[in-house]
């Protein structure tokens, strides 16, 4: 993973610890990039908690689903702005 996609996700408000974890849980081959794999892997886990935390909290908080649709689908284009850094970085 590169300075600059580590600099961008800290200034997003993420530990390194938090990012070099992440990062490990889904580098399966552990070469430091995510594949097509490893990147439909990390979102179809963010998709399922927001699955599993809309069903658990929906109920009490419908009128607030929106906020968290919205914060989660921030969380992921995030992760696509870091993802396209990294391509773009091993590319030039």
């Amino acid at each position: 993973m590169t300075h600059a996609v580590v600099s961008f996700l800290v200034s997003r408000g993420h530990a390194d610890a938090e990012i070099e974890a992440v990062f490990a849980k889904y580098d399966l081959d552990g070469d430091r990039i995510l594949d097509e794999e490893e990147q439909r892997k990390m979102q179809e886990d963010l998709e399922g908690q927001k699955v599993r935390f809309l069903v658990h909290f929906g109920p009490k908080l419908e009128h607030y689903s929106v906020v968290f649709s919205v914060i989660f689908d921030t969380a992921f284009q995030d992760f696509k702005t870091a993802r396209n850094k990294i391509i773009i970085h091993l590319c030039s």
